[in-house]
């Protein structure tokens, strides 16, 4: 198969495009013959050697993807070939077929377009984009009314995807409200019909638990996370 790689550091001219082996899935994952690949900052910046994850090279980038599963690993009975899916994370997307978790795999509707569906792993690319959408908090009355914004932009997003996707979405700030963050925590969980069924506005390190009621639609979550 073909796959974007790098092999060595440096900014996305470094990027080549080169023959590598199918990847084999194991146990509890998925192959995905990827259809479309969500290109995010952590894929720069692991190219450049500044991602606190540095894989070893060479590599291919790519978080996100969507595409249709022709191989399954051992253990997996929700999935099978030939189901179109949204893989998130991922590693290794940028390529012709990728692997991963099983869990990390959801079923997409059929008219839903690959290109689209792959943007449907929007919290990499939003929800962390926090701090640069607000400022810092050095301008209180500026952050507040920002932050507000986002959230509610947050909210929103969250309960389009699972809508349509008919999935359990939880979403939260990175680390919370620690003492190094220039913003406060936020966590929150959305069901299947876009509903906030909880939410914690000023949400700092720890564990969130959420009681889930089951449905014959989706699959149970866990109650913690």
């Amino acid at each position: 198969m073909k796959a974007l790689l790098s092999k060595q550091c440096g900014g996305p001219e470094t990027l080549v495009l080169e023959d590598v082996p199918d990847p084999v899935p194991g146990a509890g994952q998925v192959r995905v013959a990827v259809r479309a690949c969500g290109v995010n900052f952590p894929d720069l910046l692991m190219i450049q050697d500044l991602y606190q994850y540095k894989p070893p090279r060479p590599f291919s980038p790519g978080a996100e993807v969507a595409g249709v599963i022709d191989a399954v690993g051992e253990g997996v009975g929700h999935l099978r070939a030939g189901d179109r899916v949204i893989l998130s994370p991922a590693r290794g997307g940028m390529a012709q077929k990728t692997v991963g978790l099983a869990g990390n795999c959801w079923k997409i509707p059929d008219g839903m377009p690959f290109d689209e569906a792959a943007a449907a792993g929007a919290p990499v690319v939003f929800f962390c984009a926090a701090p640069g959408l607000y400022g810092r908090r050095l301008d209180r009355a500026g952050w507040q009314s920002g932050f507000d914004w986002w959230a509610g932009a947050a909210f929103g997003d969250a309960s389009r995807h699972a809508r349509r996707l008919g999935l359990w979405i939880a979403l939260s700030t990175q680390a919370g409200a620690t003492a190094d963050e220039d913003f406060p925590g936020l966590a929150a969980l959305v069901d299947p019909t876009g509903a906030v069924v909880c939410a914690l506005p000023d949400w700092r390190e720890g564990t969130l638990l959420v009681d889930i009621p089951t449905s014959p639609r989706v699959r149970p979550l866990p109650t913690r996370f």
